[in-house]
């Protein structure tokens, strides 16, 4: 298992947009992603066209199940015509708490 984190304290620097394309591009190669949206904006999250609910916030302080909070990410969010998806994409939803 690894571990990829982006962080950046000051907004608007491209930290949800990278991290959707990073991981659309990782389940594209066949890889098994999720993406624990931290962001209070969900941006992450909308990128995929989820619901924002159950909430990361949930997860981490309620102690609700991952199964409860994890979303799966449909084929077509990940990938354009053309494209084999080899892996699987996942999200745990953002929140404004």
């Amino acid at each position: 298992m690894k571990i990829i984190t982006l962080l950046n304290e000051k907004g608007g620097t491209g930290k949800s947009s990278l991290t959707v394309n990073l991981a659309c591009g990782l389940a594209i190669a066949g890889y098994r992603v999720i993406v624990l949206d931290t962001d209070m904006q969900a941006n992450a999250t909308t990128a995929f066209n989820l619901q924002k609910e159950p909430l990361f916030h949930d997860f981490i302080k309620r102690g609700a199940p991952i199964q409860d909070v994890v979303r799966p990410v449909a084929k077509a969010q990940v990938i354009g015509e053309g494209f084999a998806l080899k892996g699987a994409l996942w999200v745990i939803p953002g929140n404004d708490e």
